[in-house]
């Protein structure tokens, strides 16, 4: 089980909506306990699927104003509708993890309860994409939100009306294949560690 924190970096300067905004845009994450603010500025969800708690540290990071916190581990949320009557292994490594993510400038921790080889990579990993994406620029979020819906470069360029170089290039410039071009490993490490 994956189990999503993450909390506020600094709720002076991102206003009252960031908690709503933040769980409008997670509720498009299938999840096993959506998510939702547990104390203060802080929202947490649970996911079942590696690939769904990747997309949810993504739209976190793309964001830019979240420390997140992946805990995997084992969960009890038999007969349970809220993340906050959750208890389990995953439910402490996530409140650790998202408690490193505060003491890191990279604004992600994973945690897994072991020390291992492949969660420190993993984690270097997830940080790396972190980065990339928290780096980008407005318009080129705008783009990488088009890319990511229609089947080509060129589709984007006929729905804005800009050459198909220029997407190109603005996609290139904000390291989208170099982020999503890991995407199948982290998600294949993310099974590999919650089936650990």
């Amino acid at each position: 089980m994956y189990v999503i924190t993450a909390d506020q970096k600094d709720s002076r300067k991102t206003g009252e909506d960031a908690v709503p905004r933040a769980l409008r845009i997670l509720a498009h994450v299938r999840t096993v306990l959506p998510f939702e603010r547990t104390v203060g500025d802080e929202i947490q969800g649970v996911v079942a699927d590696a690939n769904e708690a990747l997309k949810a540290i993504k739209l976190l990071a793309n964001l830019g104003q979240w420390h997140c916190g992946l805990g995997i581990g084992e969960a009890e949320i038999t007969g349970i509708t809220s993340t906050t009557e959750g208890t389990g292994k995953a439910f402490v490594n996530a409140r650790k993890a998202v408690e490193r993510a505060k003491k890191t400038p990279y604004a992600f921790a994973l945690h897994t309860g072991k020390n291992s080889e492949i969660a420190s990579s993993l984690q270097s990993l997830i940080r790396t994409k972190c980065m990339l994406i928290a780096q980008r620029t407005e318009r080129q979020k705008q783009i990488i939100a088009l890319r990511e819906k229609a089947p080509s470069a060129t589709a984007v360029a006929e729905e804005t009306g800009v050459s198909k170089a220029a997407i190109s290039k603005v996609l290139k410039a904000a390291n989208w294949e170099l982020e999503t071009g890991t995407d199948t490993l982290t998600i294949r490490l993310l099974e590999g560690l919650n089936r650990s």
